[in-house]
């Protein structure tokens, strides 16, 4: 039985390893295409952020890859016999199968791990990477065009005469939006990441426009990241945030919304008092309610949060909890077969299940454990072929 065992953890730890570098891979450079076309980066950093990139392509490969391993290795044992000739020894199945759930509970607490550390981490750095680029996609376009044009700015434009290395020479800045033109004999470029803005740093420069007209040695034009159609990542949305940071922002909502319904009992006992409506006692209530109302919706979602990166995590236990049973009930000799006949209702059935319970945990409607009825539902349907397997 010991020869048995590690000859089938070899075989699923072969499988599981190859699927997971091919898929990794390949999500990998579908992500990197996609960043390429949203942000509009140079190619250059697109490559910069592969590592990010793959540690978020890593939560989605690891599930698939691990039932793919457990599919395959036990389709191919159930189609050669293997199984059978086992039973008839006396040995059941589980015997063979509890390695692979080891494995399926080890990597769903990595998955865990890693669905936290990709909103921290890979994002974050994916972001600082692309808000990096700026300056060399401009230097690029001055360089090629001596004209850089900014997508949101209402026809904001930069020119440049020449680009000497990393300063630009002979800058005119046109600003339609404040009838203001600044030119300038040297110009160098920052971004500040903190204040999410690219800084022209300018030397020897004279503004015109409107009711201003100056000259001056040094100065500087702050330009919005947005104008280049880079969307800031909120870190303070409840999936950016890290788990850890998660229960101080629950406390925080919920004094915001104990100290508003208190204000509003105040406010309520002081109208009663005066006998009617005052304007502006009625609009200190709207306001409060707005702020209490969104204090609701945030802790809500923060609430939903956690379970859902712990069930999207353990997708990864019950995926192999399904496709082992699944393939050895098949007892299909075409290894592929058993995959899809695994994996296809987990993509129609699986997901969207997972996604409503999460929208309506969030939207408050139903306690937050709603969002492992997806894992569930595969437990109960895995239970069967367990059953099943182990009866025939």
């Amino acid at each position: 039985m010991k020869i048995i065992l590690v000859q089938t953890i070899s075989e699923i730890l072969k499988v599981f390893l190859f699927a997971l570098i091919i898929l990794t891979l390949l999500i990998t450079i579908v992500l990197m295409i996609s960043a390429t076309m949203k942000e509009d980066v140079l190619i250059a950093h697109v490559i910069m952020m592969a590592p990010f990139i793959m540690v978020d392509a890593s939560r989605i490969s690891i599930p698939m890859a691990l039932l793919m391993a457990a599919t395959i290795s036990f389709a191919k044992m159930s189609g050669n016999n293997e199984i059978i000739a086992l039973k008839s020894l006396g040995i059941a199945p589980w015997r063979l199968i509890w390695p692979v759930l080891v494995l399926g509970f080890l990597c769903s607490l990595v998955s865990v791990w890693l669905n936290d550390w990709a909103v921290t981490w890979g994002r974050a750095n994916m972001a600082r990477v692309a808000y990096g680029a700026v300056e060399d996609i401009i230097f690029s376009e001055l360089r090629s065009e001596h004209i850089y044009t900014f997508e949101d700015g209402g026809g904001f434009t930069i020119m440049a005469d020449g680009v000497n290395d990393r300063t630009l020479l002979g800058v005119t800045i046109t600003v339609p939006n404040e009838s203001m033109t600044i030119t300038a004999q040297e110009a160098n470029l920052r971004v500040d990441l903190e204040k999410s803005e690219l800084q022209v740093l300018m030397r020897h420069l004279k503004v015109e426009g409107g009711d201003t007209s100056y000259e001056a040695t040094d100065d500087s034009y702050a330009i919005p990241l947005s104008q280049f159609g880079l969307a800031r990542e909120d870190t303070t949305r409840p999936s950016n945030m890290g788990m850890k940071d998660i229960p101080t922002d629950i406390d925080k909502q919920r004094d915001i919304i104990a100290v508003g319904r208190r204000t509003q009992a105040a406010q309520f006992a002081f109208a009663s008092v005066l006998g009617d409506r005052d304007p502006i006692v009625d609009r200190q209530w709207t306001r409060k309610s707005r702020e209490i109302n969104d204090a609701v919706t945030r802790l809500e979602r923060l609430r939903a949060e956690p379970p859902r990166r712990w069930a999207n995590g353990f997708c990864c236990l019950f995926f192999v909890w399904i496709g082992a049973p699944l393939a050895i009930w098949m007892k299909k000799s075409d290894v592929f077969t058993s995959f899809f006949a695994c994996f296809i209702p987990i993509l129609i059935l699986y997901y969207p299940i997972m996604m409503l319970g999460f929208d309506a945990a969030k939207n408050g409607t139903m306690p937050v454990e709603v969002v492992w009825v997806a894992n569930l539902c595969l437990g109960l349907v895995g239970i069967w072929f367990w059953r099943h397997i182990h009866r025939f």
